[in-house]
């Protein structure tokens, strides 16, 4: 398993006990970035990885399913067969480094507000990851973080919501062209729907 993907799965862990440790989630003033449906906040931002519009078409390559979500991967991506209980991934079918991947794990605690959802993340963290523009799909509002590692460029959004902590990852090998990447991540959001 990745390192991001291994990431991920801590980020859940740490969100499910910090649901659960008792704590005031109002004592934490700091306000998220706000959004309108399946677009990035008010804040004047025009980033297409931040939009899943339905001007952008949906992707339509293999289809990643959990419990609560499916989303396709863009055409011309292969799925890995049996990679997690958790998540399910798509890398490129022409041999470059990447993935995209769909994460789920359940969870019985309280819903966190997306500020206290981001700081648990960002302490598991393996890469240095800044904030963006949250979005909205379907009503729900998901945080967005991106960052690098040393092989890779990667977009994290995610969501504790309906009894499932949702993450949606986007990696690409260094020198992507943003064209690329930002391409990738809007159609693949365009194709998400919750179940």
């Amino acid at each position: 398993m990745s390192r991001l993907a291994t990431a991920a799965a801590l980020a859940g862990l740490v969100l499910a006990l910090t649901g659960c440790n008792g704590s005031d989630p109002e004592a934490d003033p700091t306000t998220s970035p706000s959004s309108s449906a399946a677009s990035p906040s008010d804040s004047g931002s025009t980033d297409p990885s931040e939009s899943s519009s339905p001007t952008v078409p949906a992707a339509t390559g293999p289809l990643l399913k959990m419990p609560n979500a499916t989303m396709n991967a863009p055409k011309g991506y292969k799925k890995l067969a049996g990679f997690a209980d958790f998540t399910t991934e798509a890398n490129p079918s022409d041999g470059t480094f990447g993935a995209v991947r769909l994460s789920s794990l359940e969870y019985a605690g309280p819903t966190l507000p997306l500020d206290l959802q981001v700081k648990a993340v960002l302490k598991v963290a393996t890469s240095k990851m800044t904030r963006q523009d949250n979005i909205e799909i379907d009503g729900v509002e998901l945080w967005h973080l991106r960052g690098s590692t040393g092989y890779s460029s990667v977009d994290e959004y995610g969501v504790r919501n309906d009894g499932y902590e949702t993450s949606i990852d986007f990696e690409f090998q260094k020198g992507t062209p943003a064209s690329t990447r930002d391409k990738v991540i809007a159609e693949s959001l365009a194709s998400f729907t919750w179940r």
